[in-house]
């Protein structure tokens, strides 16, 4: 399917607010979202698009996270920890 540009933008949106494939799929595709959750779930351009943004959206609230940890707030300490551990467990 060609995808508009104003399409990409919303699914880029979407995975920015971190809204599942079938919000997502109901925004940019409403009359056959069937479709469009399709897609998101493929490697298609829509899909690179969201999955991009949901992942610097996550990656700046964990670096504020960090930077708040750091300076020395102890619930984010906390949650920076939780990050780390997760992370160790999906590496091994």
């Amino acid at each position: 399917m060609n995808w508009s540009e104003e399409q990409i933008a919303m699914a880029e949106e979407c995975g920015c607010c971190h809204f599942d494939h079938t919000a997502t799929a109901n925004i940019i595709l409403p009359t056959d979202p069937e479709t469009a959750i399709e897609a998101l779930a493929g490697e298609s351009e829509i899909a690179q698009a969201y999955n991009k943004r949901k992942l610097l959206s996550e990656m700046k609230v964990r670096k504020a996270v960090f930077q708040l940890a750091e300076n020395g707030s102890g619930p984010a300490q906390a949650l920076a920890l939780d990050i780390i551990r997760t992370n160790k467990l999906k590496s091994v």
